[in-house]
């Protein structure tokens, strides 16, 4: 018989038992026990083991009680694998090639011992609103599966993967947005060594946003000629842009603002002036939910005036006692405002605000105008600049004239020469006659000639009534003032009015018949002294500086023009407002009209009449 064999068990790699946790599902995987031993030499009687043919290995999990033998030749080591967890019993038999087989050696035993796999690396990738991805890697190859729920009780797991991989990955779907998860991950190893990580969390993202923003406050501002600003206001923070055009098609597009921001400003510039522009605001969120407005409408400004008015024309300075009577015809520009009349005694002024202000003039474009610079010193020549300007504030200064006020009266001009035109008659008077010659009287004196350029004033002796002053030439302007019939003085007023005294003058313009010096009308605009022609009278006057009672006047607000056909017997009344001349048109040739001046403030009080004055066209 062969020799009882005397076995060592070598113990080889210890794998982890599996422990069945999760179901009958999981595959069983075991352990391994490795066994060595050495060969016997002799048979049992002692002599020489010469036929030796191979080992039989026996185990089981209680001393001396094996199962099936397995037969593994001739070698002496052997592993035995596919145990689970628990103890183990080891014996093996030699047998020769008669078959004779020995006893058991020596037992030897084993216990394995479960070891899981090491988890690490857990974390929650790819969130969501709805979902998620938990990955994660283990020290040995083992299956997948992922525990999860609102609370550390989990209950929902994801479906078990059982390939065995180190590098680990699950997906979570169906969540809930903006919710807090728990969750815990499960491995399993070859030996159904399982694995189960700690609890960790993670938070699904908000729910997708879908809603535009609101759209409110919408404004366009700071218009010009060329340009606009568009406002507007968002109910939270998104981009800016403005869709702009001449139709509701618009056709342009402001460059895109991506700053999200809930105050928005958008400039539109290289517009076209005085045009009437469509447009519309858009904005977009952070989702990109794009909101835009209604159709809107702004117009742009018309563009800036920058070219003056013309000069005024014919501007005349004609000297008198102490005075300098002035007059010109406004400029035809339609956006003509007035003249602004300034002098100095040294030289022309040379702009707006250089010299002494005279006055602004207003009136219409093309009227003929005149004013009287008074309270002047005779024999000091005097320099004057009409500058008219129109409603953009635009000037032009390039119409002067000159004169030297005099105590002494020019010598009278003669009549046209023959094949002229001659024969005109100004009718001039007045209604009270002075007592001696230092008394004042209602005489008017002739101070401008127009357009000839003939400049002469004539001094008469009046006896009261109606007085004829002839000889005047055709078409010119004559200016009448009222003077001191002794003295070629300062201007008189004829009495006191209760907000000031009034100086009122007449202009008339003379037309005469040509070819044959006969007698013709005054300020005929027919033509002739027949056929129910009508001419006209330019009045003008002085400002009132005082009140009755002495005070200067701080609210002047106009006056009215007072006219009708008998003396004292006003049936007319025009309020030519602030300005102090004005032409009455459309009188009849042939009648004798008679003119006074009020004047009232800002209360509505008016003065009595200035001083009357007549006209016969």
């Amino acid at each position: 018989m062969l020799d009882q064999l005397k076995i060592r068990l070598l113990l080889g790699v210890i794998v982890s038992v599996f422990v069945l946790l999760l179901s009958a599902s999981h595959l069983a995987f075991a352990g391994t026990a490795a066994l060595s031993w050495a060969a016997p030499t002799t048979n049992t009687d002692g002599t020489p083991l010469t036929n030796l043919a191979g080992y039989k290995v026996y185990y089981g999990t209680s001393s001396g009680n094996y199962g099936a033998p397995v037969n593994i030749g001739s070698q002496t080591s052997y592993s035995v694998t596919g145990l689970n967890a628990g103890t183990y019993y080891f014996a093996v038999t030699a047998y020769d090639g008669s078959g004779n087989e020995s006893s058991f050696s020596n037992e030897v035993t084993k216990t394995i011992v479960a070891v899981p796999p090491v988890i690490s690396g857990i974390a929650a990738q790819n969130m969501t609103a709805t979902g998620a991805t938990i990955v994660w890697t283990t020290d040995v190859a083992s299956s997948s599966q992922v525990e999860y729920g609102t609370s550390v009780s989990y209950g929902s797991t994801t479906t078990l993967n059982n390939s065995l991989v180190t590098s680990h990955s699950q997906s979570l779907s169906g969540l809930q947005s903006s919710t807090l998860y728990h969750y815990r991950v499960w491995s399993v190893d070859a030996n159904s060594n399982v694995a189960v990580s700690a609890d960790n969390t993670f938070t699904t993202l908000a729910a997708p946003d879908t809603t535009p923003p609101v759209i409110s406050g919408v404004t366009a501002s700071n218009l010009t000629s060329t340009g606009a600003v568009i406002t507007w206001s968002t109910n939270e923070a998104a981009t800016s842009q403005v869709d702009y055009g001449p139709t509701a098609s618009y056709g342009t597009s402001s460059a895109l603002n991506g700053t999200l921001v809930t105050s928005h400003s958008v400039t539109l510039s290289g517009l076209t002036a005085a045009t009437t522009y469509h447009y519309r605001v858009k904005s977009s969120d952070a989702a990109n939910n794009l909101a835009a407005s209604g159709d809107l409408t702004f117009t742009t400004s018309v563009a800036s005036d920058t070219t003056p008015p013309g000069d005024p024309q014919n501007f005349t300075a004609v000297p008198g006692n102490q005075l300098i009577g002035l007059s010109w015809t406004n400029p035809p520009d339609a956006d003509f405002v007035g003249v602004r009349i300034r002098y100095r005694t040294d030289q022309y002024p040379t702009g707006m605000n250089d010299g002494t202000l005279l006055g602004d003039f207003t009136g219409q474009p093309s009227a003929q105008m005149n004013t009287i610079a008074s309270g002047l010193q005779n024999g000091v020549t005097y320099y004057f600049s009409a500058s008219s300007y129109d409603l953009s504030g635009n000037y032009q200064s390039t119409a002067h004239a000159s004169a030297t006020p005099t105590s002494q009266p020019p010598v009278d001009s003669p009549n046209p020469s023959a094949g002229g035109c001659g024969g005109a008659a100004a009718f001039i008077g007045g209604r009270n006659k002075p007592t001696d010659p230092g008394q004042m009287a209602d005489l008017f004196v002739l101070l401008v000639v127009g357009t000839w350029g003939l400049l002469r004033r004539k001094r008469i002796n009046w006896a009261g009534g109606l007085t004829v002053l002839g000889g005047f030439g055709m078409m010119k302007a004559y200016h009448f003032v009222h003077h001191d019939i002794q003295d070629w003085g300062s201007i008189n007023m004829k009495r006191a009015q209760p907000i000031g005294s009034l100086l009122v003058l007449i202009t008339a313009l003379c037309v005469a018949g040509c070819g044959g010096g006969g007698t013709s009308s005054v300020g005929s605009m027919g033509g002739g002294s027949g056929g129910g022609a009508t001419g006209f009278v330019t009045l003008t006057w002085q400002q009132p500086a005082t009140n009755t009672d002495g005070t200067p006047i701080s609210d002047l607000a106009g006056y009215r023009v007072h006219y009708g056909t008998t003396p004292g017997d006003y049936s007319n009344v025009v309020d030519v407002g602030n300005t102090t001349s004005c032409t009455i048109n459309q009188l009849p040739i042939g009648t004798t009209n008679y003119f006074t001046v009020t004047a009232y403030n800002s209360y509505g009080n008016e003065s009595s009449f200035s001083n009357e004055v007549s006209k016969t066209l």
